[in-house]
């Protein structure tokens, strides 16, 4: 147990690491276990056939055809074998449980709602492959009574599955998406097991029946990690990663191997990977400066986590963040397995063992699902029918607008040179910006010019005054504004030279007073804004030495309204603009925000040589 670690962290070393994370898990599943039996079994009762799956989803029985990997979870070594044969004693624990109590006549009938009953069939054949799968006649006899005839189709039979204790813990509107799509997972198995054709008419839906529904859920806007203008990181990533976890995990529920692919996503649905690892990259980083993190950093890391064990020891390089990530969530397990907040007896069940259980997910062996036959196919057909639902185009048009002219930037831009070029649009001067080779381009700083102003420097005023007035320099100035993203070259480590969420960062800054510039957040606008101090802006040089100066707006002089202005130039430029941090020129122990980057737009598509263009704000004709 626990009490054996702070000695096997003398072995030293990623080793030792592995060992207390292994440990921490079966601490975890035994402590859920326990409360599970309390009062006569009273959380089994009361989770139902949720309470079987919460050991299953940890760790699948043996002989799911599991591959382990060095990215963290014991792979197939013995004590992934022991934390299998321990989880499936628990789920087939709870099973025996949930179906004594099922067959006793004074059960309400409505303890076997229909999805119930399709999860219990389930389970019943996963815990138990070499028996047969019929329900006992009692429970057979309720489930009829219940069902009635089986071609309710999933939007009919969710008001049963909002009851669910999964449902209930999730927030803002989510719960339906995940509702259905959970539902609709035990539908499409059912469906492809002749075993289980003991319901009154076969069930009979497709991979087209469950796009059909999903299709009809309520939009939602997916932003990238941290596009979104918040104050804090947690509350612009919780509904997205909420989301994109419960896409993910009804891919992984089909068990297909194939579905899980790293060539299956790149061809369906890259951004489920893509997202769950910039996300939780995110918020490991912002936690690691801290040395701790609250529930919401710990649920949500756990939940990114748990996502990203499919992708373990595969080609997309997700290994060393499993491992960061995991080691970061042995921290918070204390000595009797609880992950998180003790246990609150003003909550539900599912509310106190819910992080433990995300946490164990997160610690889990990595395993692949097997190969079902007709799942592989199924599976390939969702992920992009999901994806479309999701997003519903490339990351260029669907990267959320945002208000001004910062728009999303590619965190992990190339290094390809750009060249200083005659241009259509470049204005009087004629020049323009353009990538030398396909790919890429690297990002560029605006230079300032020292001989205007104070150092380059100019406050608000001024630069108003210079505009009105066509002042020399008056067309290459800069203002230092905030957009959700800024490059970090204030903090050390493997942040340093980092683009990363203003919400990241910033907001413990300004609590720390490390900030010398006054820094507050508009409630009302939904950002952080920079009070003039006479570095509002700066002007910049005007040579092809400074090469992001050379950037032309493609809407410029088009004639375009601000509300045109604003979603056009996502669609036309493909630079946006990126504030950066910097130790403070007086004073190298605070920070301060002086200079402007520019970046490559997120999703834009590099495989041909293009003009470089820049949107630096509508303006009035």
């Amino acid at each position: 147990g626990l009490a054996n670690t702070e000695r096997a962290m003398a072995v030293g070393g990623e080793e030792a690491s592995e060992i207390r994370c292994t440990r921490v898990l079966r601490a975890a599943l035994e402590w859920i276990f326990l409360h599970l039996q309390r009062d006569g079994w009273k959380g089994v009762r009361e989770l139902g056939t949720f309470a079987v799956g919460l050991f299953l989803e940890v760790c699948w029985p043996e002989g799911r055809g599991g591959h382990g990997h060095g990215a963290g979870g014991a792979g197939e070594g013995p004590e992934a074998s022991e934390l299998r044969a321990l989880a499936h004693r628990m789920a087939l624990a709870c099973l025996e449980v949930l179906e004594v109590n099922l067959e006793r006549p004074e059960t309400h009938t409505s303890a076997l709602r229909l999805p119930e009953l399709l999860r219990l069939i389930w389970y019943r054949s996963e815990l138990r492959p070499d028996t047969d799968p019929a329900l006992p006649p009692r429970i057979a006899q309720r489930a009829a009574a219940v069902s009635g005839k089986s071609e309710h189709g999933p939007s009919e039979c969710d008001a049963d599955s909002s009851s669910s204790p999964w449902t209930s813990s999730l927030r803002d509107g989510h719960t339906w998406e995940l509702a259905r799509s959970r539902f609709a997972t035990h539908l499409c198995r059912l469906r492809l097991d002749s075993r289980c054709g003991m319901l009154a008419e076969p069930i009979t839906y497709s991979a087209g029946d469950l796009a059909s529904a999903y299709l009809k859920l309520p939009r939602h806007e997916l932003a990238w990690p941290g596009s979104r203008k918040v104050q804090e990181l947690e509350d612009g990533l919780r509904d997205d990663m909420i989301h994109v976890h419960g896409i993910a995990q009804t891919l992984l529920c089909y068990g297909a191997a194939a579905a899980l692919s790293p060539r299956c996503f790149a061809e369906h649905a890259p951004w489920v990977f893509e997202f769950m690892h910039e996300a939780t990259d995110l918020l490991l980083s912002a936690c690691d400066e801290l040395g701790k993190a609250g529930t919401p950093s710990l649920e949500l890391v756990a939940m990114g986590l748990s996502t990203l064990t499919a992708f373990a020891g595969t080609e997309l390089g997700v290994d060393g963040l499993l491992r960061r990530g995991r080691h970061w969530i042995a921290r918070f397990a204390s000595a009797d397995g609880c992950v998180g907040p003790s246990w609150d007896p003003k909550l539900s069940m599912f509310e106190n063992i819910r992080l433990t259980w995300l946490a164990a997910c997160a610690l889990r062996p990595v395993c692949r699902p097997r190969d079902d036959g007709g799942y592989a196919e199924f599976a390939k057909e969702i992920a992009g029918t999901l994806a479309k639902a999701a997003l519903g185009g490339c990351l260029r048009e669907i990267a959320p607008p945002i208000e001004c002219f910062l728009g999303v930037p590619e965190p992990h831009p190339g290094r390809q040179a750009s060249v200083v070029r005659p241009s259509e649009i470049g204005g009087s001067m004629g020049r323009g910006l353009f990538t030398a080779t396909p790919g890429c381009p690297a990002p560029l700083e605006f230079l300032r010019d020292p001989s205007l102003g104070a150092d380059g420097f100019i406050s608000g005023d001024v630069s108003e005054r210079m505009w009105e007035k066509h002042e020399k320099g008056h067309e290459y100035i800069v203002m230092v504004v905030f957009g959700p993203w800024f490059r970090d070259e204030f903090s050390s480590g493997d942040n340093f030279g980092r683009l990363r969420p203003v919400s990241a960062a910033l907001p413990r800054w300004l609590r720390d007073g490390k900030c010398t510039q006054k820094i507050e957040w508009d409630e009302t606008e939904g950002e952080y804004t920079l009070t003039t101090d006479g570095r509002d802006a700066f002007v910049t040089r005007d040579d092809a030495g400074n090469p992001a100066a050379m950037a032309n707006d493609a809407l410029f002089g088009t004639g375009a309204t601000e509300a045109e202005y604003n979603s056009e130039d996502r669609k036309h430029n493909n630079l946006v603009m990126v504030p950066c941090a910097r130790p403070a020129a007086h004073d190298p122990d605070k920070v301060e925000f002086t200079s402007i980057w520019v970046y490559p737009r997120l999703g834009w598509n590099w495989d041909s040589l293009q003009e470089l263009t820049l949107g630096y704000g509508w303006e009035p004709p």
